[in-house]
């Protein structure tokens, strides 16, 4: 049998060594013939869509691309033009209903009688819209400590004078219960408004504490256990589903413990009575990318998952944004502070709805251990 030649490039290259390159490619390649039908795919196509070729070959276009997506549209634009397609902004919901972002090109490919078939490459953005989103968070933070390190101090002293001055009152008109009742309020008011300060103080600080490598299930215990009479009145179901061979992670304890004790307040809150908490802690398989200390970090993962309502859409768009809350007493700094101390030690933090069933999920990215 004479040995396959590649069209049209006066090369004597076998097919199966061009084929061997893209396999090696690190980018999803699909290859679909002149009906639109699967012809060939690699291996990164395969852990991107989620199933292998065998269970595709031959499959249509909208198997893998519904009509309407803009995969569909740009495959389809290119059979029918002649003319590589291109969107650096796309993205694509695999067979498990993750929704992926990608970078997608469309490639024409002559066919007999001036027909065309297709080639897609898919470049998986995950990594690069998560490193985006850290520099926005982080400007963010940035803006608010200025914010902070300017006011903070101005309204701090004359509070003080307020609520001593409001106490000097209520002692000069005990007895009457109008009066009472009004300079309690304004006492609760101030010590509120002087909680928030210190909120802002906290957040104008540099993060600057010791680390060193501890344990994390005593950290989560002792947050936990600070949360217990909250769960109890709600009757919360709390699962545990623990990685006993999870190294120590480095950081600091105190402040791992403010982190959780967020998290798993949120949770809580979200829950409906007799709602269900699960707490599962993992190695990070495909973490996102993060540095330790200018040097590329393992990260050891720990996931709180609740069944509550979940986040709307507006909730997501202004995720660790200050001042941004859905409760009735929140300041929307909780989550603020949340992130700061994850991004001091070099982790990172996530928060979405769960892929399946009601609810959210908050990620801790923690390092472990440096390279």
């Amino acid at each position: 049998m004479p040995e396959k030649k590649v069209a049209n490039t006066g090369s004597h290259i076998p097919a199966s060594l061009f084929e061997t390159a893209l396999s090696s490619f690190t980018d999803a390649v699909i290859i679909f013939g002149e009906t639109g039908a699967v012809a060939w795919m690699n291996a990164s196509a395969e852990q991107l869509v989620c199933l292998p070729l065998n269970h595709l070959a031959d499959s249509s276009m909208t198997e893998l691309f519904p009509p309407g997506s803009s995969a569909n549209h740009a495959i389809t634009q290119a059979m029918e033009t002649g003319v590589s397609v291109t969107d650096h902004d796309a993205v694509y919901v695999n067979r498990r209903g993750e929704s992926v972002p990608v970078g997608i090109s469309v490639y024409p490919l002559p066919q007999e009688e001036g027909r065309k078939g297709a080639a897609i490459v898919m470049r998986d953005l995950t990594a690069l819209k998560t490193m985006e989103r850290l520099a926005s968070m982080g400007e963010r933070l940035d803006e608010l400590s200025t914010l902070a390190a300017g006011i903070a101090h101005e309204i701090k002293n004359p509070l003080g004078g307020i609520r001593g001055a409001a106490q000097l009152l209520r002692g000069e008109t005990a007895g009457g219960a109008i009066a009472e009742e009004y300079t309690s309020l304004i006492i609760r008011e101030v010590d509120r408004i002087n909680r928030l300060i210190m909120d802002f103080i906290a957040l104008s600080q540099p993060a600057d504490f010791s680390m060193a490598p501890l344990n994390i299930y005593p950290v989560l215990d002792d947050a936990l256990n600070l949360l217990n009479e909250s769960v109890k009145r709600k009757k919360i179901k709390i699962y545990r589903a623990f990685d006993p061979s999870l190294p120590p992670v480095t950081g600091n304890g105190d402040r791992l413990r403010q982190v959780f004790i967020n998290i798993i307040k949120n949770a809580v809150e979200a829950c409906g009575q007799g709602g269900n908490i699960t707490i599962t802690t993992s190695l990070a398989m495909k973490p996102p990318r993060s540095k330790f200390k200018g040097k590329k970090s393992r990260l050891a993962l720990v996931e709180v998952s609740d069944d509550g309502t979940g986040l709307d859409e507006e909730t997501k768009t202004h995720l660790f944004t200050p001042f941004f809350s859905r409760k009735k007493q929140g300041t929307g700094l909780g989550l603020v502070m949340t992130l700061q101390i994850v991004q001091a030690h070099g982790g990172l933090l996530e928060l979405d709805n769960k892929p399946h069933g009601p609810g959210a999920v908050a990620s801790v990215y923690l390092p472990y251990e440096q390279e």
